[in-house]
């Protein structure tokens, strides 16, 4: 479970007779994040202006650096970081502690630790490893926007939410596919960075349910499949084939299992005739199917030709749980990767496993290629955290839950607030 580790330190300033009460919110890094080479340190003191106090950062109790209130939000103090830079000792795991400089007394107060893991291949910014493409997040830099004057806290969360790099989903809705793929890696391209795609348009998709779709027929899947593998070209690229089509396989008749297992094997060797393109076919997570069930469906769909599999696409199972079913399935299937959708597992599952908009829940670990495991290829923000799951769930904040892929705030929110930012 990701837990976030501040703590109140109580700090009692006379200001005509008034006592303040304070605390140290670190923001960024979440604790225990896998780091690359560059880090933007975020924290804030609850309970003084802005005016009244300076915030300085240390790791592991070395010399304080000072940190620079940000010129969008002076209530929020950064630090833009280079790891090598820090006294650094080419360990795994240090701790982040920031201080507060209380302006009127000369008091300080220290937050507890936030630990970090850096990523085991950094020895300086590792040219070997790209760094994932952030693509322009437009439904939460809108409603940042909107919460700027009367919700600045809530605006910075948002802000931050919307500085991670997710993946952009396509299916039925891109009526251009080849030239919306195309456009999206791209863009990607030129800033050296890794995007992600997500191909979502399997005939009988979610077997009706809450995000039924997919094209008419088998064919018409192989076409389309193979206009998204001429958009993406010869540009590097992930591709997430097919969230839950394994793992709901079952809802379909003999004769369709078999269409959809084929479907999906071709799928893999259309994609993977562009040989800067990843392909990682989806299977489920470790609550859903046991590793007996799904090894040899992956098998028949084509692993062997693929990348690996992804784990935990628009669910909430901890990492932990899945780095642990994912290893077994890769001995299952022939050594193969995987990566992992930590977009909304920080809290891991409800007690009941639901699977809907569920409360509580929070972002788990932070987008990255950088995993320090040899069989995982990446922590990646596969669902976008936000979009609604369907029609089910809790309502949140006097909301209900729009239907399946719809932007809905309020949850979004939830999410980076129960992270404890």
């Amino acid at each position: 479970m990701l837990i976030f580790l501040s703590v109140c330190f109580a700090v009692f300033l006379t200001d005509r007779t008034e006592a303040i009460a304070t605390r140290i919110m670190p923001l960024y890094p979440i604790p225990n994040s896998v780091v690359d080479g560059r880090i933007t340190f975020r924290a804030t003191v609850e309970g003084l202006r802005s005016d009244q106090y300076t915030l300085s950062w240390s790791v592991n109790n070395d010399k304080p650096t000072l940190m620079q209130k940000d010129i969008y939000n002076p209530a929020i103090s950064t630090a833009k970081v280079t790891v090598t830079n820090w006294g650094w000792d080419k360990s795994n795991t240090y701790n982040i502690r920031f201080i507060a400089k209380i302006v009127a007394t000369g008091q300080t107060i220290t937050s507890d630790p936030v630990p970090i893991h850096i990523a085991s291949k950094v020895s300086s910014p590792n040219p070997d490893v790209m760094d994932l493409y952030t693509y322009p997040w437009t439904n939460l830099k809108r409603q940042a926007s909107s919460w700027a004057l009367t919700h600045p806290l809530d605006a910075e969360r948002a802000n931050f939410l919307a500085s991670q790099p997710v993946a952009v989903w396509f299916g039925g809705w891109n009526t251009t596919l080849e030239t919306d793929v195309r456009l999206y890696v791209s863009k990607a391209a030129e800033e050296g960075k890794m995007p992600v795609v997500v191909a979502y348009n399997i005939p009988n998709r979610d077997c009706g349910h809450e995000s039924a779709g997919g094209v008419e027929s088998v064919e018409a899947y192989e076409a389309w499949i193979y206009q998204m593998a001429q958009g993406i070209g010869d540009k590097k690229a992930i591709v997430v084939l097919e969230p839950d089509s394994l793992t709901t396989i079952s809802c379909l008749s003999s004769e369709d299992q078999t269409f959809r297992l084929d479907a999906i094997s071709r799928a893999v060797n259309t994609l993977k005739q562009n040989t800067n393109t990843q392909v990682y076919i989806d299977a489920g997570n470790a609550r859903w199917k046991s590793v007996e069930a799904i090894a040899p469906l992956l098998t028949r769909a084509n692993i062997a030709e693929a990348n690996g599999f992804s784990l935990n696409v628009s669910n909430f199972v901890a990492s932990n749980d899945n780095m642990v079913y994912g290893k077994k399935l890769s001995i299952a299937t022939g050594d193969k990767h995987f990566v992992i959708d930590t977009s909304r597992n920080g809290n891991g599952t409800t007690d009941d496993n639901q699977w809907c908009n569920p409360s509580g829940r929070a972002i788990g670990l932070l987008p990255t290629l950088r995993t320090n495991d040899a069989l995982i290829d990446g922590f990646l923000w596969i669902k976008v955290p936000g979009e609604s799951d369907g029609q089910c769930g809790p309502a949140l904040l006097n909301t209900y839950p729009p239907k399946a892929g719809v932007w809905w705030p309020e949850y979004a929110l939830s999410l980076i607030k129960n992270a404890g930012l």
